[in-house]
């Protein structure tokens, strides 16, 4: 007997409750291996007839996707051949109404995992992917989970390159814009109804925008500006943002990401901006200066230093088909400039041969002397080259007067083309450069 009678009361004896403690130590197993086995027939259960190859179809005719993607990482940005790598997390979430169960059945079992290349999934396609192998987006890493009234949602990350179409106009303080195209390829408007995913991109718009406050998101010379989610529809007359008027057999739902960055050049004023800023300094310092040798050799060091600092700036400029980038086109204008105050000086000597007298040269000297600027001296290196602020005809440097220096047509010409330069150079940079 399990219990031994003393005298009136009955007491448990010793080895029976050690066999009662053992029975529940081997059916504790048995009952979580029963557990376990009821999981595992479900998804059997599932599976058992299921057709993966077959669209699930709701009571519309249509499958409802909705998709929701995190740019985590822009890779990389190749300027050359106009694409982005990108690295972004794509989810989806449909309802299979083949993959539901009674929850009571099945150990009260609300959701399961299920690998994803058991059970159907859209061929989501990166329609604009530069890459043929990175177009189709497939899950098979991570198991999809699968609740009891047949909704599936799959989660992963992927590396995609898309094309774009890159301008350069405003290099280096360009911001460049590409989108991402996610579609199904095998699946027209009529079957498949694709939607982002509600709160999902705002929430995840909050996120880059965090994370792109605290890094760069992987590349050094770019930053991540903003990431933008639209719905279009594509058929061969091109994107839309409705369908009326379509044939929604021909008609394709797009959904697009778009990603803007923006170029870092920290140390573009001081490497590349400075010196030409200098070097055309140095040509409009040329017309005060009276020594013709120190002119010709200011004027020829600015344009070997303009040629050297903007085979550097043309050497960064990556291949456009555009308009020309407004630093390509500052640089040639510099370049011009100088070369232009480089002839002026070569032909300013010949200038001798136009008589004080003429009429017409005597009423531009009584215009430039209601200027001070052409009353104003020039910079010397030798004293005898005072001899050149004067009229030919003077006798002596001591017959020189104030209002004679203007009569000497080489300083009038040296004053009239720096006021034309200065004038030329600011109408650009405020017209062009500054637009």
């Amino acid at each position: 007997m399990c219990l031994s009678l003393t005298a009136t009361v009955f007491r448990p004896d010793c080895d029976c409750a050690m066999h009662f403690l053992v029975l529940l130590s081997l059916l504790a197993p048995l009952a979580a291996a029963q557990s376990n086995l009821s999981r595992t027939q479900l998804v059997r259960r599932i599976l058992r007839d299921y057709n993966k190859k077959l669209r699930p179809v709701s009571e519309y005719g249509q499958t409802s996707i909705a998709v929701g993607v995190f740019v985590r990482r822009i890779q990389k940005i190749n300027e050359k051949e106009q694409t982005m790598t990108i690295n972004a997390i794509v989810s989806m979430t449909w309802r299979d109404p083949r993959l539901s169960w009674n929850q009571t059945t099945y150990n009260a079992s609300s959701s399961i995992t299920i690998q994803p290349f058991n059970i159907w999934q859209p061929d989501l396609t990166v329609f604009n992917a530069a890459k043929t192998d990175e177009a189709v987006l497939k899950y098979w890493r991570i198991p999809a989970t699968v609740t009891r009234d047949g909704v599936v949602a799959v989660s992963q990350d992927f590396r995609f390159t898309v094309s774009c179409k890159f301008d350069f106009f405003h290099f280096p303080f360009d911001q460049q814009s590409c989108s991402a195209v996610l579609s199904a390829w095998m699946y027209d408007a009529t079957e498949i109804d694709w939607n982002w995913m509600e709160g999902l991109t705002a929430k995840a718009s909050s996120l880059q925008d965090d994370y792109r406050r605290r890094s760069n998101y992987g590349l050094a010379s770019w930053q991540l500006v903003n990431t933008s989610y639209r719905r279009l529809y594509w058929s061969p007359s091109g994107y839309t943002e409705s369908l009326h008027g379509l044939n929604q057999k021909d008609v394709w739902t797009a959904m697009v990401v778009d990603i803007v960055v923006k170029r870092k050049r920290p140390y573009f004023y001081v490497a590349d901006a400075i010196p030409n800023f200098i070097f055309a300094l140095l040509t409009l310092f040329a017309f005060w200066i009276e020594d013709s040798n120190v002119v010709l050799a200011m004027i020829m060091l600015s344009l070997l230093g303009q040629a050297a600092f903007s085979w550097g700036i043309l050497k960064q400029l990556p291949p456009s088909s555009g308009k020309t980038p407004k630093i390509a086109a500052a640089s040639g204008f510099n370049f011009a400039i100088t070369a232009f105050a480089l002839i002026a000086h070569i032909l300013f000597p010949h200038l001798k041969a136009i008589r004080t007298e003429n009429v017409v040269f005597v009423r531009l000297v009584e215009y430039a002397n209601r200027w001070k600027i052409f009353r104003w001296k020039g910079i010397n290196w030798r004293s005898e080259m005072a001899e050149r602020l004067v009229d030919e005809e003077s006798t002596s440097e001591s017959d020189l007067r104030p209002s004679d220096i203007p009569r000497n047509p080489e300083f009038l010409a040296r004053r009239a083309l720096f006021m034309l330069v200065v004038a030329v150079e600011v109408l650009f940079i405020f017209a062009y450069l500054l637009a």
